[in-house]
C-alpha cells in the first residue's frame, strides 16, 4: 500500500462541501493516528528492547519555505518507497507505519501581518 498524502486544504474554487469532507477527513485521520499510537504505548513494554528502541515518537523543527517544504515531502516519499517492503521474507520483519505530519507553527500570514501593524492586538 503506497503513502496516502494530503494536501492540507482543496484548490481554490472547490465546492465547499469538498472543503468540509477534507477538513474531516483530515481529523479523522489525525483521530486514527492517535488511536495507533495509544495501542502502540498500552503494549510497548510487551515489545523486545530493540523494537522499543528503533519505534517511538520523533519530531523535528525545520525552517523552510512552502517549496523547500514540498521538496523534504517528495524525498520522505522516495525514502519510503525504497523501504517499503525491504524486509519481506524475513520473519524479524514487522509492518511499521510512518506518520509524516507537518504542522507551521508559525500564524498564517494574513494573521501575522494584522497583528504586526500598529494599534493591532
Amino acid at each position: 500500500m503506497g503513502p496516502r498524502p494530503r494536501s492540507g486544504r482543496p484548490p481554490a474554487g472547490s465546492e465547499p462541501a469538498d472543503a468540509e469532507a477534507l477538513d474531516w477527513l483530515e481529523r479523522d485521520y489525525l483521530a486514527y493516528l492517535s488511536d495507533k499510537a495509544t495501542a502502540y504505548l498500552d503494549t510497548a513494554d510487551e515489545w523486545p528492547a530493540r523494537w522499543r528502541e528503533a519505534a517511538g515518537q520523533r519530531d523535528y523543527l525545520i525552517q523552510v519555505t512552502d517549496a523547500q517544504l514540498r521538496s523534504f515531502n517528495a524525498e520522505l516519499a522516495e525514502l519510503a518507497a525504497r523501504y517499503r517492503n525491504v524486509g519481506q521474507g524475513n520473519p524479524a520483519a514487522k509492518r511499521v507505519s510512518v506518520y509524516q505530519v507537518n504542522l507551521p507553527l508559525d500564524p498564517p500570514p494574513r494573521r501575522a501581518a494584522r497583528s504586526s501593524r500598529p494599534g493591532r492586538p
